[in-house]
């Protein structure tokens, strides 16, 4: 059963997570816009989105257009009720295409603003009928390498309910988590034994700075009943870190793989539960790693651009310039979760065609069989775009009607942020998901559609309601535009 308890965030949660993203009032780079600056955006908006937007359809004529708006507002009210998701009652929540204003010093926001450096889950505490009771924990889900969090020993599965001296309620300290000054953080543990929240030692955490967000938080390599099982959480697609050029992370994937390849790596879980996507072309390469070797240079996925486009359909094929590093693997696991989308759910349906078996355990997935590009990045308005243009399709034509809006199916559904299930550190072969797959690799559990606990247990008066992932940059599968 997929929850979508995530996305449903209310709106005093909402402002006080996100503090600096809700205000729809926005004014420019350097400060007010100018009805005329408006103008001139707007028509740009208008001209790109006629241009390239999947749904172009939809889109108004200039005419019809008061450019004078805010351009946000301008480009948020031609989007599509197809561009999206919604709840199982079929009611919008949110849009794939989004606008962001343009730095000065970089092309977009992303990861340069100062963080302390780890993702969390929001849980809310329910009286005996059910209903909220006003009081919010956040749940440690990782800690970045090189952080404040890490500096200041804050560990997966602890439990934050207070900082400097404010606890338990969301609009006293929870924005603070997305960075601040140096602060004292409340943390504790769930001991299921007394169902309550225990304390532990109070932890010192150094003020917010700029943390590398490198997507490549775990490798190991298993040996286990005789196989050699490669396992790799891998958080977003991107080439580089922000703002560089050197393909850093591609080399780093290159590297990796090289590794897992001398060490004789023939079995392989792959950890995408945290990643909402990024970059095709780090999708394809992360494919042509996994594929088998006589796929290489056969076609890995197909985009489709809108009817305006001379030539609308684009072939991806699998890289083979990777084959010394490749594995040449016949079936893999990959581990799942709510916030596994895009290039995510592209790498999963373009192996599925070419191996005998790709098991997913975990959550289902978003279900976004659709990309965009990014338009502004080399021009003056003071805005970035990022509309979804084109649908994406594997080898034998399985696209959106697969998994939009309803996601890949887990083989084996777990919902593993019950109270009771305890977080182990990512790697740790106790962990919910990473020993499920190691079981079946290894022949403990026996193979087919099964399900674990999968959904929130209400019942214990703590209800997971939203996450930090839902707001990290690198989502959805990206397409670089030159302008």
């Amino acid at each position: 059963m997929k929850v979508y308890a995530y996305y449903l965030i209310v709106a005093l949660l909402g402002t006080a997570l996100f503090v600096g993203c809700s205000d729809d009032k926005d004014d420019g780079p350097d400060g007010p816009s100018t009805d005329s600056e408006n103008k001139k955006a707007n028509t740009w908006i208008q001209k790109t989105m006629k241009d390239h937007y999947l749904w172009y359809d939809e889109i108004p004529d200039k005419e019809d257009l008061d450019l004078e708006l805010n351009p946000k507002d301008i480009f948020e009210n031609m989007l599509s009720d197809k561009d999206g998701k919604t709840d199982e009652k079929g009611k919008h929540l949110y849009h794939f295409s989004y606008i962001e204003k343009k730095r000065e010093d970089t092309k977009a926001a992303s990861d340069l603003d100062p963080s302390y450096g780890f993702q969390y889950i929001v849980y809310t505490v329910t009286n005996q009928q059910g209903n909220a009771a006003g009081y919010y924990y956040a749940r440690v889900l990782y800690v970045l390498p090189g952080s404040p969090a890490e500096e200041a020993g804050l560990l997966r599965d602890d439990w934050i309910y207070g900082v400097d001296g404010k606890e338990n309620n969301i609009t006293d300290y929870m924005a603070q988590l997305e960075g601040g000054n140096a602060s004292v953080f409340k943390v504790g543990f769930y001991n299921p034994e007394t169902q309550r929240l225990e304390n532990k030692p109070d932890i010192n955490m150094p003020a917010a700075r700029l943390v590398e967000n490198n997507p490549f938080l775990k490798d190991s390599v298993y040996q286990i009943e005789g196989k050699k099982i490669g396992y790799l959480v891998y958080n977003h697609f991107s080439s580089q870190a922000e703002g560089k050029t050197d393909k850093a992370y591609d080399n780093q994937m290159k590297a990796i793989f090289a590794d897992f390849k001398a060490q004789g790596v023939n079995e392989f879980v792959l950890d995408l539960r945290f990643n909402g996507g990024g970059l095709v072309s780090c999708a394809t390469l992360l494919a042509s790693y996994l594929a088998p070797a006589n796929a290489l240079g056969k076609t890995f996925s197909k985009m489709t651009y809108n009817g305006k486009q001379a030539n609308n359909e684009t072939i991806i094929p699998f890289s083979k310039t990777v084959a010394a590093e490749n594995l040449d693997l016949n079936r893999l696991w990959v581990l799942t979760g709510q916030f596994t989308a895009s290039s995510s759910e592209a790498v999963i349906n373009g192996l599925k065609p070419y191996m005998s078996s790709v098991r997913l355990i975990g959550d289902w997935t978003v279900g976004k069989a659709v990309g965009s590009n990014t338009y502004g990045d080399n021009l003056d308005y003071g805005w970035i775009l990022h509309p979804i243009t084109l649908r994406i399709r594997n080898a034998v034509d399985v696209d959106d009607a697969a998994y939009s809006q309803i996601g890949f199916e887990p083989d084996v559904e777990i919902y593993e942020y019950h109270l009771n299930s305890k977080l182990y550190p990512l790697g740790d072969t106790r962990e919910t998901l990473l020993s499920t797959a190691l079981d079946e690799i290894t022949g403990k559990s026996s193979f087919g559609l099964r399900s674990a606990p999968a959904t929130p247990d209400h019942s214990s008066g703590m209800i997971p309601v939203a996450s930090s992932l839902e707001r990290r940059p690198n989502q959805g599968l990206i397409v670089p535009q030159e302008d």
